[in-house]
């Protein structure tokens, strides 16, 4: 998972999830940070990884290659009916992110 700490304005790594204290405790770069959960946006990964190697989380931005009709598609990484779609709402594109290939994160 990572974290996304609304005041600090930092991404954090986390390492720890307390659902008893409503706390989660991870690094921010070399700043170690316990949260409550209201303080931040929590993000579990997707278990997929970009071109560059990076893993792609739901809430990550990407542009990756439609394999089915080979159009480019930008947009959001989403959970939305048990799986993980890539959604544009500019363009009303919603796909699967498994249908994608050359991903790159945004």
């Amino acid at each position: 998972y990572k974290a996304y700490h609304k005041e600090k304005k930092v991404m954090i790594d986390v390492s720890e999830i307390d659902f008893r204290k409503n706390r989660i405790k991870g690094r921010a770069g070399d700043e170690i940070i316990s949260a409550r959960f209201d303080e931040v946006e929590l993000y579990q990964s997707t278990g997929l990884f970009d071109e560059a190697g990076r893993e792609l989380f739901e809430g990550d931005y990407i542009k990756g290659r439609d394999v089915e009709k080979f159009i480019d598609v930008a947009g959001k990484i989403e959970y939305q009916g048990g799986e993980y779609k890539v959604t544009n709402n500019i363009t009303n594109i919603c796909k699967p992110l498994g249908k994608l290939i050359s991903v790159f994160k945004l």
